[in-house]
């Protein structure tokens, strides 16, 4: 690939002061989460039989927030090392608790990058919440193909979120 925007530059230290602080451990409420992700994850309706994707998962937030709400099948993807330990750690302390007891069969999280996206089958959604101005356009390209491939049988969602006023400038 051309370019890229390196992982490193999303280490343990980045990722603990752009997210949120939720206690997986403790109650969770669909209010805990941060309002972009409550605006987001109800743009559609989703069920406990629906597979959907969030690319750039980041910490896991989105993808377990999408749980919660639907029980849907989700695969999160990110290509920070330090992302996933926190995807992990979050998983963990959700399933310590008896009534999300089947988390880590709904919810998995892969490291993975973006020119090696796996293939899936049957994805209703893809959901791009705020990474779109992290990627360089063949970074774009990669991926958007690669979701195209995941559709069901009558097509596949894609929503996106971008929390950058100048990025959504430069693309229109």
């Amino acid at each position: 690939m051309e370019k890229s925007v390196s992982p490193a530059k999303y280490d343990k230290q980045y990722l603990s002061k752009r997210y949120q602080n939720i206690n997986f451990a403790g109650p969770v409420k669909l209010e805990d989460f941060e309002h972009i992700y409550r605006k987001v994850g109800s743009m559609l309706k989703l069920g406990a039989d629906d597979k959907v994707v969030d690319m750039g998962c980041g910490v896991g937030q989105f993808s377990l927030y999408l749980y919660l709400k639907y029980e849907c099948d989700v695969t999160g993807i990110d290509y920070s090392a330090d992302a996933l330990y926190f995807c992990r750690k979050n998983i963990e302390a959700l399933s310590s608790r008896k009534e999300y007891s089947n988390v880590k069969e709904k919810v998995r999280f892969l490291h993975l990058e973006n020119e090696n996206l796996p293939d899936l089958r049957d994805v209703r959604a893809a959901f791009l919440v705020d990474i779109l101005e992290h990627l360089y356009n063949a970074e774009i390209e990669i991926i958007l193909e690669k979701i195209k491939s995941w559709k069901e049988k009558d097509g596949i969602y894609l929503v996106i979120h971008t929390d950058n006023n100048n990025y959504l400038r430069f693309v229109r």
